[in-house]
């Protein structure tokens, strides 16, 4: 492995860090004196290099291989493949993009942003001397290699963050060593929020069946997948900066659809300072200070990137507003306060409001616009997990917002189903129900989050009435996404109900129609017995027999013969004859006793 490097800023270019090398992976960290240490930042070539070595470890080299990291490698090495070993330039991407903005929170109340356009801005961080604060570093859409690696050189981000929120990666020609889900240990700072944006259609005169619904979810499938085909080319070309992911299409029927999409939270935890180790005291020091590293999936608006099957829907239906419904948060007064709501920072190099880009505007594109209005700065900058409690309400109100649209469209089937005597398709509940099942897993991985927040990143206040409202918010949200874990399983519950009930209706109505066969067949029986015996006469008289050829066939035959075979053929219908008969040889038999 190359030697890690100073900062560019530095007076050195180069340092080694460390005299014993130990075999494998080079640590990111050896002995250091705590000043030496503060003034060290690794450069992005260092953090590639450090990654690049653990992907070559495996099975015979290291009981902890990491070949699942060879993509990601790759990917990083990819601005440092056309120069000498050793070199830490880095290419820059062709045009300049918001991709980064830092917010940071005082223990005086105040409240910045800094707007990062460039990589190599990620070194440069200003701050008040003497002024304790803590930061938010938004990272918005796909990502360059160039952006990771200064990010992970600058902060020492935990590479397993970028592989995650990555996951959509494609693997092909490549081996899965299914490594996700991990130990519950392994991700305690490592978080990931789920939101939904409720895209609407209007076509008064489009209705579906349920065919065209099976249908359109089909082609719903195979528009995601040519969308992640695509998606992947772009990041592999690292010439789409900032394009927005989706993760998820749910189409619901010919009115309502959503996209689900993610918020990946990276919060490195300070350890013990006072430790015998001095690379561990080093590490867990400058923990401390580092900021939050939140990668969110909206970036551009999604009409600048890859088409996905809400496209498609956009221009087949001609919709000419906006597709997708804002994501309404309701907290306390707020229809009195649009004066503080307003937003005051926009973007400046991306026309979000503007008539092209209209259609396709999301909430979340906002998040990073005005973050922390509804924050106390001065907690911010003390609990580092209270300052995320914005993301989270986020999250918590789009899912909400979701699950109302889900539950009215659950309503409308069931009452449509009971005034309705033909039996509903139970594909909808079905596919309603591993909806609120997947989200109940999440949701359950929220809530362990929330209740063990004092774990992901330690508190610097310890008096209750400094922590008092960093607690209440926690217990609000625990509160809140409590509520959603049991809305989502009730919901699950209710159509698990509706399946149950349409499947016994079903049931029921075939038991019906194999009732309604079994009388027509027992009416063509009851004709059979009359016919069969005509039948059998009118071919025995037509026989060239003596009796018939002799008198000349006269028809009374035929009546004198049918007449008896049809009173014999009326007493069998009547009666059972095998029990008649039994019945008759077992009074034979007691009378001859």
């Amino acid at each position: 492995m190359e030697p890690l490097h100073r900062n560019e800023h530095s007076s050195a270019s180069t340092k080694t860090l460390g005299t014993p090398k130990p075999r494998g992976l080079q640590p990111l960290i050896h002995l250091l004196n705590l000043a030496e240490y503060h003034a060290c930042v690794v450069q992005p070539r260092g953090f590639a290099d450090a990654v690049a070595a653990h992907a070559r470890q495996g099975i015979g080299t290291s009981l902890y291989p990491g070949l699942n990291f060879a993509k990601l490698s790759s990917f990083l090495q990819q601005p440092f493949s056309n120069h000498p070993t050793g070199s830490s330039r880095i290419t820059h991407d062709h045009e300049p993009y918001e991709f980064a903005c830092r917010w940071k929170f005082s223990t005086a109340g105040d409240r910045t942003v800094e707007k990062l356009q460039r990589p190599e801005q990620i070194a440069i961080e200003s701050s008040k001397s003497g002024e304790k604060a803590h930061s938010i570093l938004f990272l918005r859409g796909l990502p360059s290699s160039q952006w990771l690696s200064a990010i992970g050189g600058k902060h020492r981000v935990d590479p397993e963050f970028f592989q995650r929120h990555l996951d959509f990666w494609s693997t092909t020609g490549q081996l899965d060593y299914f490594p996700l889900p991990s130990l519950l240990s392994t991700s305690e700072n490592l978080i990931e929020l789920c939101y939904v944006s409720v895209g609407q259609m209007e076509n008064p005169g489009l209705r579906f069946t349920m065919e065209d619904i099976a249908a359109s979810r089909h082609a719903s499938e195979k528009a995601m997948g040519r969308y992640n085909h695509n998606l992947n080319s772009s990041l592999d070309s690292g010439c789409a900066l900032g394009t927005s992911i989706v993760r998820n299409f749910d189409f619901q029927d010919e009115t309502h659809f959503a996209i689900e999409q993610r918020i990946s939270i990276c919060l490195t935890k300070g350890g013990d300072s006072h430790t015998s180790k001095p690379h561990i005291r080093a590490r867990n020091i400058l923990a401390k200070n580092h900021p939050a590293i939140i990668w969110i999936d909206t970036g551009k608006p999604l009409n600048q990137g890859p088409d996905g099957p809400w496209r498609d829907y956009h221009d087949k239906h001609n919709i000419n507003h906006t597709v997708f419904h804002p994501t309404i948060q309701i907290l306390p007064q707020i229809a009195l306060k649009a004066h503080r709501m307003s937003l005051d920072n926009l973007p400046q190099n991306e026309a979000i409001f503007s008539p092209g880009n209209d259609l396709f505007s999301q909430s979340a594109a906002l998040l990073t616009c005005d973050y922390g209005k509804t924050l106390d700065s001065k907690h911010s900058a003390i609990d580092p997990f209270y300052a995320l409690h914005e993301l989270f309400l986020f999250s918590a109100f789009s899912l909400a917002q979701y699950f109302n649209m889900l539950e009215s469209k659950m309503t409308a089937d069931t009452k449509a189903q009971a005034s309705s005597q033909q039996v509903a398709d139970i594909s909808n509940f079905l596919y309603r129900q591993s909806i609120f099942e997947k989200h109940a897993v999440r949701l359950r991985q929220i809530i362990a989050t929330i209740e063990a927040r004092s774990s992901l990143h330690r508190s610097q206040a310890s008096n209750t009435s400094t922590d008092s409202v960093p607690r209440q918010a926690a217990r609000a949200l625990l509160v809140d996404y409590q509520q959603l874990l049991a809305r989502s399983e009730n919901l699950s519950n209710q159509c698990q109900a509706q399946v149950s009930l349409l499947m016994n209706r079903a049931m029921i109505t075939e038991s019906n129609k194999a009732i309604q066969q079994a009388q027509e067949v027992t009416k063509l029986t009851r004709l059979a017995f009359i016919f069969i015996p005509l039948g059998f006469t009118s071919s025995f008289c037509g026989m060239n027999l003596w009796p018939f050829v002799a008198t000349g066939g006269s028809v009374w035959w035929w009546f004198v013969m049918s007449a008896p075979l049809i009173i014999v053929s009326f007493v069998v219908l009547r009666w059972d004859v095998v029990r008649l008969w039994q019945g008759i040889c077992t009074g034979l038999k007691q009378t001859n006793r």
